[in-house]
């Protein structure tokens, strides 16, 4: 696939490893899907506070946001990449999805 010049491919892989790394985090991830399962029948869980219940929708949200906004700034910044930056994408919006639901 013809590609810019100048090349990208390396702002690319950092940007790749930065999401790896921070946002898209295994730990990340599991920390707010953890932060949004709730057993009422267990006795631990009905400790739980409306105001921690609040307190993991928005940074659910917040994740919500900054993956939708990583995706867009990915296909923008990166656009002569289109065939390595969809599978990337679409990885995202999988874990979007998933943590959405």
């Amino acid at each position: 696939a013809p590609r810019p010049s100048p090349p990208k491919w390396h702002p690319l892989c950092r940007e790749a490893a930065k999401f790896r790394n921070q946002l898209g985090s295994v730990e990340r991830v599991l920390g707010v899907a953890r932060g949004l399962e709730f057993d009422f029948s267990n006795e631990h869980a009905k400790k739980v506070s409306v105001s921690d219940l609040a307190r993991a929708r928005a940074e659910a949200n917040a994740w919500l946001d900054a993956a939708r906004a990583w995706e867009e700034r990915l296909e923008q910044t990166y656009r002569g990449y289109r065939d390595l930056t969809e599978p990337l994408r679409l990885a995202a919006f999988g874990k979007r999805r998933g943590g959405a639901l």
